[in-house]
């Protein structure tokens, strides 16, 4: 098993590092002097003044406008109010007594601001200067699902992990090298990103101006939008800089994560940094699929959970026994990942596995914790007034408007009971486009008469079914022609109060229905739809279920 990746020169090998990230404004500053030495000397040699003097001084600001603003000036965004509401010191003490505290143990400067985000994420952001060569203000960005998944002991460890980044740990001009990683490859991003609007706007022309030749007579140019004009060169230029920065400190910034991990481990204690690690990750996919499956599935019917529930439902899901086994296993599946996994996930310069990391920190022994324990329970209760919090965070991110807010088993329920609506409209359509009700009473009317096929022509299928002809006709529209039955008959089900939907945080929603209802319903359908057509059943459990409705339970 592999652990630290590491050696005794790491020390040395942050300066070319270092003298590589200060090459990068060098560069952009040659690459300023060089333009402004060309003119100078086409200006100071000529007698006079010439119309190509103007195109010439234009191309260098056009040149020098994005080297000079992107690298030269570039500092790393400040984030956005819209990442979520700011937790000052006044409101939030117990929270900030924790932040300071690993601060302090951690021997490093602390953030000046804490901002609650959305996704499950911790990590402290520093607007420096001059690609990370100068230090700025550090914000930590805490996301709410992190407060609900772990515990305070957990939430100390990854504030230990994420400041630690910004510590020594035995790298001289680790934490430059760190800073300047991310500085650099920001500075590539806004480079691209200039050089696609370049491309967008470039292809815009030249489809505006084909459509004009062609509308002319005469034949389109080519629609090649080039490489992005001048920000695509300096793309092109300070990238592979990027990439051969990237190189040479990978050796350093590896050395950074795993020094992190063990300041982590020696404030918190090993275990319980071994735990955060790995719960942290694990939340993550565990929260999409709560965003996709719980809070998505209302957008359908444009409902959405009540205010502070889109953040802090997530808690209902943490709650539920499969869930949180699911979560333990993912946790201790981690450490246990083979190697053959890990040469799948990292390639050169890319930053140690967390599965490497794991196993280099259950390699060390324990030890007592040095940070005073925090309170027991969950992180979410240093948060003061969190319901709050969680609304004040979801009114800072963009919800779609329109949608009405509601509890989560009605969500639930009238999200699947418009899906089921949905799913009807074919054959509502069908009935009424042949002079009939839009009801289950109607198409069982339909059946029993032996006019079946009548309805089904009507229903979307297949060409291969459309073309069908004799018993293989019957056989592809009998299961048309039964789901059609069966989404009639759950309207008439929600219409009589007899049946609905209950959400269930361990896996789907379930549909409740009473007495033997369940049962007996598929049978019910099938006698409905066979060759010789019996709707008894099935009537009569629609009168069944509505009288069952009407009791009291």
């Amino acid at each position: 098993m592999s652990t630290e990746r590491t050696g005794p020169d790491a020390p040395v090998r942050a300066l070319p590092a270092v003298a590589l990230l200060a090459g990068l404004p060098l560069l952009a500053a040659a690459v300023l002097l060089g333009l402004a030495g060309v003119n100078a000397a086409l200006v100071l040699g000529s007698d006079r003044f010439h119309p190509w003097m103007v195109k010439l001084w234009l191309l260098s600001a056009v040149v020098g406008y994005p080297v000079l603003r992107v690298v030269l000036l570039a500092r790393r965004p400040r984030p956005a109010a819209a990442a979520g509401p700011a937790l000052s010191r006044e409101a939030q003490p117990a929270l900030w007594a924790r932040v300071d505290a690993v601060a302090a143990a951690a021997g490093v400067r602390g953030p000046a601001e804490l901002r609650l985000v959305p996704e499950p994420r911790l990590a402290v952001v520093e607007r420096t200067a001059l690609l990370g060569l100068l230090p700025g203000r550090r914000t930590l960005l805490l996301g709410a699902p992190l407060l609900l998944g772990l515990s305070a002991a957990e939430l100390d460890a990854l504030l230990a992990r994420e400041l630690g980044r910004f510590a020594g740990n035995g790298v001289r001009l680790g934490p430059v090298v760190l800073s300047g990683h991310d500085a650099v490859g920001q500075v590539v991003a806004a480079l691209h990103l200039r050089a696609d609007r370049h491309r967008a706007a470039e292809a815009g022309e030249i489809a505006e101006e084909n459509a004009y030749r062609v509308a002319s007579g005469r034949p389109a140019r080519a629609e090649d939008p080039g490489r992005g004009g001048v920000e695509g060169v300096l793309a092109r230029l300070f990238g592979a800089y990027a990439r051969l920065y990237g190189r040479v400190s990978a050796r350093v910034r590896e050395r950074q994560e795993y020094a992190a991990d063990r300041l982590a481990a020696e404030l918190a204690g090993r275990d319980t940094a071994v735990a955060a690690l790995g719960r942290a990750d694990a939340l993550a996919p565990l929260h999409a699929h709560y965003l996709e499956q719980y809070v998505g599935m209302g957008l359908e019917a444009d409902l959405l959970p009540l205010p502070g529930q889109v953040v802090g439902g997530f808690a209902h899901l943490l709650a539920a026994p499969r869930r949180a086994a699911e979560l333990d296993e993912a946790v201790r599946r981690l450490p246990r990942r083979t190697d053959e996994d890990e040469d799948e996930d990292e390639g050169p310069g890319a930053p140690p596995s967390l599965h490497r990391r794991l196993a280099a920190l259950l390699a060390r022994p324990d030890a007592p914790a040095r940070l005073d324990p925090p309170p027991p329970g969950p992180a979410a209760a240093l948060l003061a007034d969190a319901e709050r919090q969680f609304t004040d965070l979801e009114a800072a991110v963009p919800a779609p408007g329109g949608a009405r807010r509601v509890d989560w088993p009605e969500l639930v329920d009238g999200t699947l009971r418009a899906r089921e609506r949905g799913k009807a409209q074919p054959v509502l359509r069908a009935l009424t486009g042949t002079g009939r009700p839009g009801t289950v009473e109607a198409l069982l009317d339909v059946l029993d008469a032996g006019r079946g096929e009548e309805i089904a022509r009507l229903l979307p299928r297949s060409e291969r079914a459309a073309a069908a002809t004799g018993r293989a006709a019957r056989e592809f529209r009998r299961p048309l022609l039964r789901e059609a039955l069966r989404s009639l008959t759950m309207l008439a089900l929600y219409a009589r109060g007899a049946a609905r939907w209950e959400a269930s945080w361990s896996g789907p929603a379930f549909l409740v229905l009473p007495g033997g209802t369940a049962e007996r319903l598929p049978g019910a359908l099938d006698a409905a739809v066979a060759d010789t057509p019996d709707s008894a059943p099935l009537r009569a459990l629609l009168a069944e279920a509505a009288a069952s409705a009407a009791t009291p339970a």
